[in-house]
């Protein structure tokens, strides 16, 4: 009883070898060499297992995939201690890829598009264009501006890894056609023929007419082509030379009497008026002349008007060109604007305090929104909300009708705060993240004159600050240590909004 015994011994802890490789991404066909990153302070022996049946013991390795694929290659390390570990990666055997692309039409002048069509993994295009120019690229889609016309042989050298491929292919690069069109006149009478010329260049070799009227041609001029009807016609000519096409477009005016058009729509007073004018004015200076039923005028081609009052009205616009005009009329009813108007029940209060909110504005409401002044809103129609802060707030109250017109009503809300302030009795700055530091709480951070003492025993002052906001952190200011454990004399003073004196005195106890 009571007899003991012990022994000690060495115990031996190795590490593990740390293992790591690379590989080369080579095509099928081609050496994939493995280089072994391994590092150990001891000998190490080394296994790999290529991922398709087969396994090697060297050291940096060599071999030679029969298919292409992704193989999963392990290395195995393990060293003269019997501790062993693996590593696993991916390495690519890609397939030998098969060049191939296309091009659109070329035409000089005008970009052309070529595009890999190559079977395989590629991630390098080699371009020659044939022109003395060659480009490189990691995308596979390429353009290019030929300097004229002619033919260009073209070879494209697709890259994967040490995988290569290459074709070459002729490119017709041809005039391009420049539509052009060549009218009698721009402005014409109804009943009056147009002729229109093609002024093309680039040797078209069809053409195609659309006349702006229905009827189409393919000669390559239209003579003496008749507008049954006044307005403003697109008159468009397409052109070809069997690989590169053109278009062009010009306009025609057929006048007679200018025809005044617009549309209105109904609107709220003080709103601008929806006016579209669509009127066919001529080619001829036009005055334009609205009046809008209730003395004022305007001689704008697109007015903007906004009417001052509710009502029914009559738009007239009067068209004319000094040789022939035209007149329109067209009514429209204007809505009387909603009176918005809020009600606040104790527009004097004090902060989290409950203040009454109403929208009493008349008629069908279908939309509104308060603005309370502090970033907070909602849509309800009455509701209570306490503001979180002392301050004056602009109250804002936008409605809006069932006939989409707004009106907005403001209301002035003054918020007063309460004095209040509560002292902690104890405090424990001992660093930990909790209770670390004394300073009052409540409703006071809008005073002014601000002290806060602290004293010990003797009545000496051992720390004081007139910022609010400053805790005291259990440290002598005197010497910057932490206080001893005991019970500190503090004193608060200071003025609030109102300009009352407030001052606060007692006892906190200084844990550790």
């Amino acid at each position: 009883v009571g007899c003991t015994d012990q022994i000690s011994k060495p115990v031996a802890v190795y590490t593990m070898p740390h293992v790591d490789f690379v590989a080369d991404t080579v095509c099928i066909g081609q050496v994939t060499h493995f280089t072994n990153l391994t590092q150990d302070s001891v000998p190490v022996s080394y296994v790999w297992l290529f991922g398709d049946g087969n396994a090697s013991f060297a050291t940096h390795p060599t071999y030679i995939y029969q298919n292409p694929g992704t193989y999963t290659v392990t290395l195995i390390a393990t060293n003269i201690h019997g501790c062993d570990t693996f590593v696993t990666k991916p390495v690519i055997v890609a397939p030998v890829p098969q060049a191939n692309f296309f091009a659109d039409t070329a035409c000089a002048g005008y970009l052309t598009t070529f595009t890999d069509a190559t079977q395989g993994l590629v991630d390098t295009w080699i371009w020659n264009f044939g022109d003395g120019t060659t480009d490189t690229v990691h995308t596979p889609t390429v353009q290019h501006l030929y300097p004229g016309p002619g033919v260009y042989v073209v070879s494209l050298t697709a890259l994967f890894g040490g995988c290569t491929s290459s074709i070459t292919k002729g490119i017709r690069v041809v005039d391009s056609v420049d539509a052009q069109i060549l009218l009698s006149d721009a402005v014409i009478c109804p009943g009056e023929a147009i002729t229109a010329l093609d002024a093309s260049t680039g040797g078209p070799r069809w053409w195609l007419w659309d006349m702006g009227d229905g009827q189409t041609f393919s000669t390559q001029h239209v003579l003496n082509h008749v507008y049954p009807d006044s307005g403003l016609y697109t008159i468009r000519l397409v052109v070809g030379n069997g690989a590169c096409t053109d278009t062009a477009a010009a306009q025609l005016y057929v006048i007679g009497q200018p025809q005044a058009l617009f549309s209105v729509q109904n609107a709220c007073a003080g709103v601008p008026l929806p006016i579209q004018n669509v009127s066919f004015p001529s080619s001829l200076p036009v005055q334009w002349l609205w009046d809008f039923g209730n003395g004022d005028t305007s001689h704008a081609q697109a007015p903007v008007y906004a009417y001052p009052q509710a009502g029914t009205y009559t738009v007239t616009l009067i068209l004319g060109n000094g040789r022939c005009g035209d007149t329109l009329r067209q009514t429209v009813t204007i809505w009387p604007n909603p009176t918005a108007t809020l009600s606040v029940r104790d527009s004097i209060t004090r902060i989290w305090k409950e203040t009454f909110f109403t929208d009493l504005t008349p008629g069908t409401i279908v939309q509104r929104e308060w603005h309370l002044g502090d970033g907070t809103t909602t849509t309800q129609r009455e509701f209570t909300y306490m503001y979180r802060d002392t301050g004056v707030y602009t109250v804002r109250l936008i409605v809006m009708d069932d006939r989409g017109c707004v009106d907005t009503a403001y209301q002035r809300v003054i918020v007063y705060g309460d004095f209040s302030m509560y002292v902690p009795t104890a405090f424990s700055p001992n660093g930990d993240g909790v209770n670390d530091v004394f300073y009052p709480g409540g409703v006071w951070f809008d005073m002014y004159d601000f002290l806060f003492q602290i004293y010990n025993r003797w009545g000496q002052l051992i720390w004081e600050t007139r910022e609010r906001g400053h805790a005291w952190d259990g440290r002598d200011q005197r010497t910057g240590e932490l206080v001893p454990e005991d019970a500190y004399v503090f004193r608060i003073k200071g003025r609030d909004f109102k300009g009352k004196y407030h001052e606060y005195v007692g006892t906190v106890t200084v844990l550790k």
